[in-house]
């Protein structure tokens, strides 16, 4: 590891508003980290943390905590957080299949993933697939809601094929386009590194809620 990416880590570790395996509390997110009794958002696969970020701004009676294996992802964001005083987000460096380690039974009112990965030949790593749709079921409490936000048109397919079958989860919307939502509504305002690029080449978006 280089010195300079060596010294990147040690400021992200030192950030107040990002958590790994030693420091994040296992469960109680509201109470212990929050100070409140706020619903509790995650965005799985978080990047840079724009997109939590920008949920915290326009949700401030909500908590929200951004989830990244990648600390120099997550600090872009925290730092973002910080220079905006926004107390109702952090970020845990962690990977989602711990979900149940750090967040309790009924927990989570709602999870994004925003452009996860397609993963097109390793299904078991793509974040919509039957192991981690029985892994946000264990945190998420009773009509708790899934977001899919993506460009890939095979994994929207997927993803909605796969809901429409597994046990316990009822699709609430889909839609080809998010073009064809209100203005104001969250998908739409709301965009990520990656949409920012894709959408002056006019490349559809797909969405996705499902309830558990």
């Amino acid at each position: 590891m280089s010195r300079n990416k060596a010294l990147r880590l040690e400021r992200v570790k030192q950030l107040p508003n990002v958590f790994d395996h030693a420091s994040a509390p296992q469960g109680r997110w509201a109470e212990k980290v929050f100070d409140n009794t706020h619903p509790l958002v995650l965005e799985i696969g978080c990047g840079r943390g724009e997109y939590s970020v920008a949920l915290a701004a326009q949700f401030p009676e909500k908590n929200f905590v951004g989830l990244d294996v990648k600390p120099l992802r997550i600090g872009q964001g925290a730092t973002r957080a910080v220079e905006m005083n926004l107390r109702n987000v952090v970020f845990l460096q962690a990977d989602a299949r711990s979900l149940p380690r750090f967040f309790a039974p009924n927990e989570v009112s709602e999870i994004w993933l925003p452009f996860p990965d397609p993963q097109p030949d390793d299904e078991a790593n793509r974040l919509i697939s039957p192991p981690f749709l029985d892994l946000y079921a264990k945190v998420l409490q009773q009509g708790g809601r899934l977001h899919l936000k993506t460009d890939n048109e095979l994994l929207f397919r997927y993803g909605y094929n796969l809901l429409k079958k597994h046990p316990g989860w009822k699709i609430t919307l889909a839609v080809s386009d998010i073009q064809r939502l209100p203005p104001t509504h969250p998908v739409r305002k709301i965009r990520t590194y990656y949409e920012e690029k894709f959408a002056p080449a006019g490349i559809p978006i797909f969405y996705l809620a499902a309830v558990i």
